[in-house]
């Protein structure tokens, strides 16, 4: 009988031949640890489960480079670091939300809420536009039209977890962007 070391090596040698089945095993195989791992520092389910995608999102987009060996300390890896980065960024949105509630009140002035509005909508709006066509007509797709993910798949013919990356990975540009531009 094979142990579970020779049946991942021979998994993670397909993976790097782009074996989806390959991916889905390992999938299967690793996804309560690292959601494990990720709630109990976490304590947030939505978290734990952002964090499994994140780490097997990596373990695809790795693929030809992940080795056999540590192939579980590989994944553990990469939930660390992603846990370690969620936790920074709620800091410094705590630390933001700390700075909000310190400051002291200003008269509200609609003309200037106006023009940071549109200001932020351009922003948007010039950000969705530089988006691959296929993405930004996912985005599009679930975010102005209203479609569920489901709606979507079955409308472009694609997996409903391709639709939750590509409209993941939009959120995390807008996000990066904003804050670079806004703070």
């Amino acid at each position: 009988m094979a142990s579970k070391n020779d049946s991942d090596s021979k998994l993670i040698f397909s993976l790097s031949k782009g074996d989806v089945k390959a991916f889905n095993e390992l999938f299967l195989r690793y996804h309560l640890q690292v959601y494990r791992f990720s709630i109990k520092i976490l304590r947030s389910e939505t978290d734990a489960e952002e964090i499994v995608q994140e780490v097997f999102i990596a373990v695809w987009q790795n693929r030809q480079r992940i080795k056999p060996e540590g192939f579980s300390a590989y994944l553990f890896g990469i939930a660390k670091n992603h846990v370690h980065s969620l936790l920074r960024k709620q800091v410094y949105f705590n630390q933001y939300l700390l700075f909000l509630e310190r400051k002291p009140e200003v008269d509200y002035n609609p003309v200037e809420e106006q023009i940071n509005f549109d200001e932020i909508q351009k922003f948007f709006t010039e950000q969705i536009d530089q988006l691959p066509e296929r993405r930004k007509k996912i985005f599009s797709m679930s975010r102005f039209e209203q479609m569920s993910y489901k709606e979507i798949a079955q409308k472009l013919n694609i997996s409903e977890n391709t639709v939750d990356t590509q409209i993941r990975n939009v959120l995390n540009v807008l996000r990066r962007e904003y804050f670079k531009k806004f703070f």
